[in-house]
């Protein structure tokens, strides 16, 4: 919403705005309440109360029905701490298997209370405790074991393996919802932003990255799905390759997210040059060996392997400075 106000000139020195009443109603401002100014890099001024404000909107409530999953997470993400899923007659099996599985997803939510026709869904999450870049860190440590475990279960037809990264991609799935809650919270308040040190464009970034690094752990489950699908023999050659290209992407190490954070341009570059690297030997890899049917599930594997680099190379240019070097 963009609300218009006409600069006054008070008391021969000062400038003043008036504050919207409903948004200082609705944060708790009132006579005699200080707030804080904060002046952005763009120029733009924050403004927000001295003290945190307390929510009134911290609870809500869902009619069961058949997209109950996606409604709970949505709640979930836009900062609700008490969920209540209703139904007007007795939940079914199915129903209530479908309300818990969401719930297993999310980090911080349990099921507090369960009637027939009700589910009370509680999420304990200190929102200053979950620091962005500690969530971001671990969401990328846990996608690299993910690469080299799945192309290892593909090429040694682990299934033990495979399930595993399977697993651990639901982990990363967590991690990656907590931080979306956690960057939605800071968004809307702005107090919280302050404790986090987070400023719009890193709390922007940051929500982009965070989905860089879940869609490279989408991929390492991918691949792991194709290693418990997979029957055919594999050509040993080209399954050489395919480990060679797995290495490569874990030799980037930490270094995506370091250049995200760091806005280090020699890390930066180096990280783009795997990239670089990678699309060198994969156009090699692509013209090795004809697209027959029984390579087709290799070819699979080596595309969700491509885009897990895009994936983090794309993270780390997230970092590219956006003011010039002093």
């Amino acid at each position: 919403m963009e609300i218009r106000r006409t600069v006054q000139f008070t008391g021969g020195s000062s400038f003043s705005i008036t504050l919207p009443k409903e948004w200082a109603m609705r944060m708790g401002i009132r006579r005699g309440s200080t707030v804080v100014l904060k002046t952005l890099e763009d120029g733009s001024v924050v403004v927000y109360p001295e003290k945190e404000r307390t929510s009134e909107n911290h609870e809500v409530e869902i009619l069961l029905g058949p997209h109950v999953s996606q409604m709970i997470l949505g709640a979930y993400l836009y900062g609700y701490n008490t969920i209540r899923i209703k139904s007007a007659m007795s939940m079914d099996d199915t129903e209530l298997a479908n309300v818990k599985k969401a719930v297993r997803g999310l980090a911080g939510a349990e099921i507090v209370d369960e009637t027939p026709t009700r589910v009370e869904i509680q999420v304990v999450l200190d929102r200053e405790l979950v620091a962005p870049e500690k969530l971001l860190r671990r969401q990328h440590t846990l996608v690299l074991g993910m690469v080299e475990n799945s192309v290892d279960a593909y090429l040694r037809k682990n299934n033990s393996l495979a399930k595993l990264v399977v697993q651990r991609d639901e982990e990363v799935d967590r991690l990656y919802f907590t931080l979306v809650r956690t960057i939605r919270s800071a968004i809307v308040d702005p107090t919280l932003a302050k404790r986090l040190e987070a400023s719009p464009l890193l709390l922007m970034d940051l929500r982009v990255a965070a989905k860089f690094i879940e869609d490279a752990g989408d991929q390492s489950a991918e691949i792991a799905k194709e290693a418990l699908k997979n029957v055919r023999e594999i050509d040993e050659d080209l399954g050489k390759d395919l480990k060679q290209f797995a290495q490569l992407i874990t030799s980037m190490g930490t270094g995506p997210v370091d250049a995200f954070f760091s806005q280090d341009m020699e890390k930066i570059t180096k990280i783009t040059s795997v990239r670089t690297d990678f699309q060198r030997r994969g156009d090699a890899f692509l013209k090795k060996a004809p697209q027959t049917q029984a390579l087709a599930t290799m070819f699979k594997v080596y595309s969700h392997l491509a885009r897990i680099c895009e994936d983090l190379a794309d993270t780390a240019e997230l970092g590219l400075p956006f003011k010039p070097p002093s």
